[in-house]
């Protein structure tokens, strides 16, 4: 058989499963019930059967960029204190309800902020699962901000900067993200613990409220029921401040960037670390789903991506992986890599070289057909996970995207076209235009430096400008 009969046997083959796969999510979304309470806060109640056990997700629509401009750790520093204490439970009292949960660890299965959006998630069995809302309710509603420990404020003090300056990941996202857009988190110790319980309590009323919450309750559960418990807990929530605006934040990165460095000297490191920050698509943007195949093709598979071909020619030492941020205020696509200092240069050169090819039309029918593969059997794995399908529909669902919609997304990778791909790798991929933030001993990475007539200094514990 010849190379080209085999190319459009393979072509064949993969068009045929994604017929095969392209109805999965239907039945799936089409048993979620949605509704929303009078103050407004989204719920979606999904059942499923196979095991006795709840996944809730509590999604709220704030983040780290919705900190005042002045008090830049406030937000992150709200929410982690919201957890410690409420008007009804001490810090023992929740974790002993975690405990009894079946959380080995006394905490959230996920608790967290990130840029635009922070959650809270837990697994549950069956029975316990109006005192897991009931808990959840507290920490969202009826925090009390005055948990107090003079010992781990000494370890703050003390420790936390050390750990924060050595943290590579807690680096590069700041770093990137400041780059990027002109964000601003810092962690700094001393200044985050003279935030006032007046700062957080403002905070938290003009944020942590029903417009921005929405609950998904996957699993074992009864209508019923749940709608019943839901009211009990939620429906009086009321906050009496107005809805604030989301800030907006201008992306740095345009059509007459060139290549922005900035490089942080990281003194005792054996190794650089580079990420790469590009264009990405929006989940708005109507070219969404292209961006997301291109980005499959780019690296989503780890035997058959460009990356991993990059990868190849340095032995497959050190790591690369990419992440694309889809979140309205700050798209982008992220190339996170570790590598060698006397591979760096050649690293640099290889990765935009293959931004040429990218950005001149090289992605083929097969590499598509394999990316769309990829991407619907992404979409099955999730649906059959609670936690991960309750992922997956709160993150669509809070951009923009209807039950509907969400269940048309097989279809809509189906859609797209061999042109509509290559012409979003243009627009992600410019070898002559994108930002990089370097980790790394300076000495080690003199040479590879050199090349650029200018880029930003920082030294590791440097805050951000």
């Amino acid at each position: 058989m010849s190379i080209t009969a085999k190319k459009y046997l393979f072509i064949i083959i993969n068009v045929f499963f994604l017929f095969l796969y392209a109805d999965d999510l239907k039945p799936i979304l089409s048993n979620i019930e949605e509704y929303q309470l009078d103050n407004g806060m989204n719920v979606l109640i999904a059942p499923n059967y196979d095991n006795p056990i709840v996944y809730i997700y509590m999604y709220l629509n704030v983040g780290e960029m919705d900190s005042p401009m002045d008090k830049t750790d406030l937000a992150s520093w709200t929410f982690q204190q919201m957890k410690n204490e409420t008007d009804k439970y001490d810090r023992n009292d929740i974790k002993n309800k975690l405990f009894s949960f079946g959380n080995e660890s006394g905490k959230f299965v996920w608790y967290g902020m990130e840029s635009e959006f922070s959650y809270i998630e837990n697994y549950c069995l069956k029975q316990d699962t109006r005192e897991c809302l009931e808990l959840m309710a507290e920490i969202l509603i009826n925090p009390t901000f005055s948990y107090r420990d003079t010992f781990w404020k000494k370890i703050l003090t003390r420790i936390a900067p050390k750990q924060v300056f050595q943290d590579e990941w807690y680096l590069f996202n700041h770093h990137s993200s400041n780059l990027y857009a002109n964000t601003k988190v810092n962690f700094s110790p001393h200044k985050t613990l003279k935030l006032k319980k007046r700062d957080m309590k403002k905070w938290h009323e003009q944020h942590v409220r029903p417009e921005n919450v929405t609950i998904v309750i996957a699993g074992d559960v009864n209508y019923i029921y749940i709608k019943k418990i839901i009211n009990e807990y939620f429906s009086n929530w009321k906050s009496e401040v107005p809805l604030p605006e989301k800030r907006n934040y201008k992306i740095n990165l345009t059509k007459q960037t060139g290549t922005k460095i900035r490089f942080v000297n990281f003194k005792n490191k054996t190794d650089a670390t580079i990420r790469i920050i590009t264009w990405a698509p929006g989940f708005y943007d109507d070219w969404f789903m292209a961006g997301r195949l291109v980005n499959i093709v780019f690296a989503g598979n780890p035997h058959r991506s460009r990356t991993s071909k990059i990868h190849k020619k340095f032995n497959r030492a050190g790591n690369i992986w990419t992440h694309i941020y889809h979140r309205p205020r700050m798209p982008n696509l992220s190339i996170l890599s570790n590598t060698n200092y006397s591979d760096l240069s050649n690293y640099y050169s290889e990765m935009k070289d293959e931004f040429s090819r990218l950005a001149n039309g090289s992605i083929t029918e097969e590499e598509l057909e394999s990316a769309k593969i990829h991407s619907i059997n992404s979409y099955k794995n999730k649906i059959y996970n609670l936690e991960s399908f309750s992922s997956l529909i709160n993150r669509y669902y809070n951009n923009g995207y209807g039950l509907n919609d969400i269940s048309m997304l097989s279809d809509r990778v189906n859609e797209v076209s061999i042109e509509e791909v290559n012409s979003a790798a243009k627009k992600m991929f410019d070898p002559n235009n994108f930002m990089m933030v370097v980790l790394g001993n300076k000495d080690s990475c003199a040479t590879f430096l050199e090349q650029f007539e200018n880029y930003e200094f920082y030294e590791q514990s440097d805050e951000l400008k």
